[in-house]
């Protein structure tokens, strides 16, 4: 019986052990989660970053292309206002002529 009984109470000891153990443990895993997941979080906040970058960079160059596509169009139609006035001119000069009957 007595070594029953201090079978038993060893495996109790131990028991207690493990669970002392295992009390130790929990706080360095929450650490390790916590640690973990700011590390995910950071990580988030960097990929945003970068795709928020990416967007801007890619507005800008769209804006420059339409700034690039206006430009031609006012471009050309200032050549045919231009044209037109250079017209108009061409034409008081012909009929001021004609008037004087040349």
């Amino acid at each position: 019986m007595k070594k029953h009984k201090r079978n038993k109470l060893w495996r109790k000891r131990k028991r207690q052990h493990a669970g002392e153990m295992l009390a130790k443990l929990v706080p360095e895993r929450d650490r390790f989660n916590q640690v973990d997941q700011e590390g995910n979080e950071w990580s988030a906040r960097e990929i945003a970053k970068e795709t928020a970058k990416r967007k801007v960079e890619k507005m800008k160059e769209i804006a420059k292309q339409k700034a690039n596509e206006e430009i031609s169009r006012l471009e050309s139609e200032l050549d045919l206002l231009l044209i037109v006035e250079k017209l108009q001119e061409l034409q008081s000069i012909s009929q001021k002529l004609t008037k004087q009957g040349l």
